[in-house]
């Protein structure tokens, strides 16, 4: 048996689940958001944290490149998050992040401009999905275009993704402007500037166990097909006709 911590590549499913630890490490942190503190527990950062989130990279790693295999799958690379946060622009000057996360982004300078596949976790639960972080004006405009015209490959996507558990989240426009008739499942996509399918959960046996890496296997495959549809029109030039207006 391999050590803990140990990565181990190859096997159907070698993560064995988050430890309670992990999130009683979490926790504390949220209380002990300091340097020295951090000192002191860093093994146990290391051991139930890190350590298992590069691995649960390594076991999906083959799902994700299946999807695209531009996806960056490195566990020791950009995939795992930090535990440090960059406070150089922020009045929250904490310098540990009380939230994990891992995520498969495109190995693209510009990857911002396609959707990407995340699993987050903090003490209060953990979510998974799918979507687009800080896209740009340009290619969301893109995106909504792509949607008026091609509208029932959009729903189509949308409910193999909506059988998974996912539903629709992001920050709305104070005053979209919406074309006309699309059916409401579009328009609420029209209605956002950046969008993501995502499922909330609650910390559980699954969190705790080998079983999460079958659900968010799972998850993701049933996401597939929107990844797709939204990643090949983040690669269009953008169409301003449908582009929201803040106020």
């Amino acid at each position: 048996m391999a050590a803990k911590g140990t990565l181990r590549m190859g096997s159907a499913s070698s993560f064995r689940g988050f430890s309670p630890e992990a999130v009683t490490f979490l926790r504390s942190l949220a209380l002990n958001n300091d340097r020295a503190w951090f000192a002191d527990h860093k093994t146990v950062y290391q051991t139930e944290i890190l350590a298992p989130m590069r691995q649960l990279v390594a076991d999906l790693g083959p799902t994700m490149t299946a999807i695209d295999p531009g996806f960056d799958t490195d566990p020791r690379g950009a995939a795992v998050s930090r535990i440090f946060r960059d406070t150089r622009f922020s009045r929250d000057k904490s310098p540990y992040r009380v939230n994990q996360w891992i995520s498969f982004k495109h190995r693209t300078k510009d990857w911002t401009t396609r959707p990407a596949f995340f699993m987050e976790f903090r003490p209060e639960g953990y979510r998974h999905g799918m979507g687009y972080y800080a896209a740009n004006a340009a290619t969301m405009a893109a995106v909504r275009r792509r949607m008026a015209v091609h509208p029932e490959r959009l729903q189509d996507a949308m409910e193999t993704a909506e059988k998974a558990g996912y539903g629709l989240e992001g920050e709305l426009y104070k005053r979209p402007r919406l074309p006309a008739d699309l059916p409401p499942q579009i328009l609420d996509w029209f209605r956002r500037k950046n969008v993501y399918v995502v499922k909330n959960e609650v910390i559980d046996a699954t969190f705790h166990s080998e079983a999460i890496v079958e659900l968010l296997r799972n998850s993701f495959r049933a996401s597939a097909q929107l990844y797709r549809f939204l990643a090949d029109a983040g690669r269009i030039d953008g169409d301003e006709e449908f582009e929201a207006a803040e106020n």
